[in-house]
């Protein structure tokens, strides 16, 4: 099943048309875009689900003047959907309101249908893709980082440490399938992962990171060894995850994801 699904909802036939064909050569993450169709803001309602969608691409003037207004409305205040990436679509320029793009209605891309051309649709919906991609594995791993924060204080240290390094693994793969990564952990100065009597090789993967903390009085590094560059949140996310490990062990009550990450978040939405 492809996971990604692109919403078309447009009263011109031509129009679903012409955009089916230029979607139908997009093939993002290896798989082929799920296209669904509505005509009008009404039909758009009757098949609308909550972050079903990576995008909706709506035409601003249809059954009326503001019926792709009513389109972005209800995704985004009706059923509080900020996941899903809107692209609004108008031949009528002179219509939009002059705050629509900017204020109230979170709108992410817009296309003017009389300037536009085929490779610059296709930009913007592979671009768009991309956003709702990063979206969807930063919530996931805002999860997995309070979760394992949480559980951190009742596990074994050598087992709550091995596990953030897979919880990292998943989150980087989620965003690179073809990013390799191995890591090796150091406890007061012993290695406990990989276990000793494993032979490391990390000399083919070029990138090496280090990490610092301090844990019920127990020195710990974290080396992690990739096979390209980690990006800036990336790596926000490996500080705040080890981070608010550390600090778990000595706040009593609850805990703060680290605001680099939370930046970080916020600003690729």
């Amino acid at each position: 099943m492809p996971h990604y699904k692109v919403l078309i909802v447009d009263d011109s036939k031509t129009v679903h048309t012409e955009l089916k064909s230029i979607l139908s050569e997009i093939n993002f993450e290896s798989e082929d875009l799920e296209i669904e169709q509505a005509y009008g803001y009404e039909d758009f309602r009757k098949i609308f689900v909550p972050e079903k969608y990576a995008l909706v691409m709506t035409d601003l003037v249809m059954e009326k003047d503001d019926s792709g207004i009513e389109v972005i409305n209800h995704i985004r205040h009706i059923c509080n959907d900020s996941r899903t990436r809107i692209v609004l679509m108008t031949a009528n320029p002179e219509k939009i309101p002059p705050d629509l793009l900017t204020r109230d209605y979170d709108i992410n891309a817009y296309i003017d249908k009389n300037k536009t051309s085929d490779f610059m649709t296709k930009l913007t919906v592979i671009s768009m893709l991309k956003t709702y991609k990063d979206i969807c594995s930063l919530e996931k791993a805002m999860t997995s980082l309070e979760k394992i924060v949480k559980e951190a204080p009742e596990m074994n240290l050598s087992e709550l440490l091995i596990n953030a390094f897979f919880q990292i693994r998943t989150f980087l793969s989620l965003r690179d399938s073809k990013l390799n990564i191995t890591s090796e952990i150091f406890v007061n100065g012993e290695r406990i992962f990989p276990p000793k009597n494993i032979r490391v090789e990390n000399h083919y993967l070029p990138n090496q990171y280090n990490y610092k903390i301090n844990i019920k009085h127990n020195a710990v590094k974290f080396s992690l060894y990739t096979s390209r560059d980690l990006k800036a949140f990336e790596s926000a996310y490996v500080n705040s995850l080890l981070k608010n490990i550390e600090s778990a062990f000595v706040q009593k009550e609850g805990f703060d994801v680290e605001d680099e990450f939370v930046l970080m978040m916020l600003m690729i939405k």
